[in-house]
């Protein structure tokens, strides 16, 4: 029984990462983001020498932002399927 919980688990994680994998090869807004948030954001908050405490705050909007563009090109997809 134990097993078959961390195998799901497994498979869960693959799919994820599977889904992530499509959004970079597939998305080019997701990749702006990615660069935006690795030289724009990095550069900055190194510039103005945040705290710990905001440098989590802004990993935690960076990941709410690409977790809404993932939302958003799913959704993108959906309409692009039903309505041609």
């Amino acid at each position: 029984m134990k097993n078959v919980f961390i195998a799901e688990r497994l498979q869960s994680f693959k799919y994820a990462l599977n889904g992530l994998r499509h959004l970079w090869k597939k998305e080019i807004n997701f990749r702006i983001h990615i660069f935006a948030t690795i030289t724009v954001v990095t550069a900055l908050s190194w510039f103005v020498e945040i705290t710990r405490t905001k440098w989590m705050l802004i990993i935690i909007c960076v990941g709410i932002v690409l977790a809404a563009e993932a939302f958003n090109s799913a959704i993108e997809r959906i309409c692009d399927l039903i309505s041609p």
